[in-house]
């Protein structure tokens, strides 16, 4: 109710009810002028279906403290400004503040009210949590040449949910937090926050002039869905720092370069695989590159069999270190697990069991090339010496994760597994050689699916 003291003051105690938060109007301060467009008036928001009424006696007091101490103000409207006690010192401290409104006929009946200052470009969050309302902004809704910052204690946590929003730069402070979700935000300058940018299921795009930096721990879980490059962009080099994505990391412009540090994972796992997109959109852009290494999974579900797998890298690791996670069991029994849900055994029969980088376990080889003619061709020198990508494809036998006891054989309890390489990626036209008359294995070189449809194979039967 914002029609004055009058039916303001006397308040029944009962009204204030624990622990219900009685929003106030949040309040911009303005640079320029010094004022705000309400006078720092407090307006007290009754909760909903809730009435504020009327006695004989009581008045509103307003603490700094939850319970006990001397009332610093009285009645309303309610400024704080300048206000013994209150902690805002001036109209340009900004911040969120918290004080408690009581009746003077019943002091332990208090409740919270939070009361925000804003500088120009600030989230003050006081409507809802729509990042596109310029009520939620001091200064109006940020765009690619405004700055925009999220403090922690507003009413409302910005969301972006649909369309597409901008910012120049972003700072999220301690404490605060921001969700993309079905929409993108685009980001023209730096990126401020730790884990408090949740867009697993958003997108985030790089719209700058200057070379912009990324880095995987300003998201919750180091995890984002879609990255769109539109500016140069490097990711931050930083250990343990990776940047994590389970949709697509594509290109919105020409000439464009992205650096990955050796630090993304194109994620895959029981919901869906992340990819590379192509990086011309369809012959639309050209001059966009690629450079440094990325993590490229493979989500197994948990279940024995054959896969038939190859390694979208263009850079060397052995097989041992991909999809055996450098692990190695010498004995039946004594399983080497270096990466908990990652890699699987890789077993070479009889003759290098134990040997050779192959794990020991049955007299049964789990991996094979094709020569030609038939599957028998195991690594030239084992899964410790052969790369990864030494062959087109390679026929996997999966037996799960590492966690798998070989010497139960059939009877071992299977589960899902992710498989990984690192390495460098292929762009570009990829040429494929020495092939015999016949049945070919071909690799899929790119981190990507591919429409087999499209290749315009024209001697190649479209079939497999």
């Amino acid at each position: 109710d914002d029609s004055g003291p009058s039916s303001l003051e006397p308040l029944m105690s009962a009204t204030l009810t624990a622990g219900v938060v009685y929003t106030l109007i949040t309040t911009c301060y303005t640079a320029s002028s010094g004022t705000t467009t309400d006078n720092y008036t407090w307006n007290i928001t009754p909760p909903a279906g809730g009435q504020l009424s009327t006695v004989q006696t009581g008045t509103l007091q307003w603490f700094t403290t939850a319970s006990g101490g001397s009332p610093i103000g009285t009645g309303s409207p309610f400024i704080p400004i300048l206000l013994a006690g209150s902690g805002i010192a001036t109209n340009t401290s900004t911040g969120v503040y918290t004080f408690y409104a009581g009746c003077s006929n019943n002091p332990t009946c208090r409740t919270a009210t939070t009361y925000v200052i804003g500088a120009p470009g600030q989230w003050i969050g006081g409507t809802s949590t729509a990042w596109a309302n310029a009520a939620n902004w001091c200064g109006g809704v940020p765009n690619l040449t405004t700055d925009g910052t999220i403090i922690a204690g507003t009413p409302y946590s910005p969301i972006v949910g649909t369309g597409v929003s901008a910012v120049k730069k972003l700072t999220i402070n301690s404490g605060a937090a921001l969700t993309v979700t079905g929409a993108t935000l685009q980001i023209a300058d730096s990126i401020k926050a730790t884990n408090s940018i949740t867009a697993i299921n958003g997108t985030i795009e790089l719209a700058g002039s200057a070379t912009q930096t990324i880095s995987g721990s300003s998201f919750t879980g180091k995890e984002i869905k879609n990255l769109i490059i539109s500016n140069n962009v490097n990711v931050s080099a930083t250990a343990n720092d990776t940047l994590r994505i389970n949709g697509a990391l594509s290109f919105g412009g020409n000439t464009k370069a992205f650096n990955s540090n050796d630090n993304v994972t194109i994620v895959s796992s029981a919901t869906g695989t992340g990819r590379i997109a192509d990086i011309t959109n369809g012959g639309a852009n050209s001059g966009n590159t690629i450079t440094g290494k990325f993590v490229i999974e493979r989500y197994i579900p948990a279940r024995r069999a054959w896969r038939l797998l190859t390694a979208p890298i263009s850079s060397s690791q052995t097989i041992s270190a991909a999809w055996q996670e450098g692990g190695k069991d010498t004995y039946l029994g004594a399983m080497h697990n270096p990466k908990p849900g990652y890699g699987t055994h890789i077993t070479g029969g009889a003759v290098n069991n134990g040997v050779n980088g192959y794990d020991f376990g049955p007299n049964s080889a789990s991996i094979f090339s094709y020569n030609g003619t038939s599957w028998n061709q195991l690594p030239v020198g084992g899964t410790s010496g052969a790369d990864v990508n030494a062959k087109q494809g390679w026929m996997l036998f999966v037996r799960g994760d590492r966690t798998t006891n070989l010497s139960q054989a059939v009877a071992a309890v299977t589960s899902p597994t992710v498989l990984r390489t690192k390495g460098n990626i292929f762009t570009g036209t990829k040429t494929v050689s020495s092939l015999v008359s016949g049945f070919n294995v071909i690799g899929n070189p790119y981190a990507s699916t591919i429409n087999f449809k499209n290749l315009g194979l024209s001697s190649v039967n479209d079939a497999y």
